[in-house]
């Protein structure tokens, strides 16, 4: 039955992530997740949050970026791709 409850709230988390359009939020540390994990669920206990998380990342949920201080995630859950920017340089 525990588990049936972690499933239900990672539910809640991606239905609520979509109606907020995360995914425009861009790369953000995992406390910016957690607080909004934290918002929607009303669950107090950061393992259970953690575990919420880790759920969501196993499945491809989010896309993770390694930075010098850290990872950064970014709630992905349609696998669009990052847009590289270009530059064009014109000389007159």
């Amino acid at each position: 039955m525990r588990n049936n409850k972690n499933e239900d709230y990672e539910k809640l988390v991606l239905l609520y992530f979509s109606y907020r359009n995360i995914y425009k939020f861009g790369y953000c540390r995992y406390s910016i997740f957690k607080n909004l994990i934290r918002y929607c669920t009303n669950i107090e206990d950061y393992r259970k949050i953690r575990s919420i998380f880790q759920n969501l990342l196993n499945k491809d949920i989010f896309n993770r970026k390694k930075e010098i201080n850290g990872y950064y995630y970014r709630f992905n859950p349609n696998k669009i791709p990052d847009k590289k920017e270009e530059f064009i340089i014109i000389n007159f």
